[in-house]
């Protein structure tokens, strides 16, 4: 009989124990997602910023071709348009 009470505990433990890495690996599934959306998100804002730039940088050299007098031609010819 002690033999079925330290088989019955070791099977608590064990069922126990597999609970326990369930969780935990979920847990970890979860903030590894809630760490992939948050970098998703940044990466995101950053093109975002970044097409900002470019759009205010083109805005910026046209400004710059009308004060001077030169044509939009010009900034064709060297692919920033």
């Amino acid at each position: 009989m002690p033999f079925v009470n330290v088989l019955l505990l070791y099977l608590f433990c064990l069922k126990n124990m597999f609970l326990t890495l369930f969780w935990v690996d979920g847990f970890l599934a979860k903030s590894l997602k809630q760490v992939y959306d948050f970098v998703s998100f940044v990466k995101d804002l950053s093109l975002v910023f970044h097409g900002a730039m470019v759009y205010d940088t083109k805005t910026f050299l046209q400004k710059i071709a009308k004060k001077k007098g030169r044509a939009k031609q010009d900034l064709f010819r060297h692919n920033v348009l």
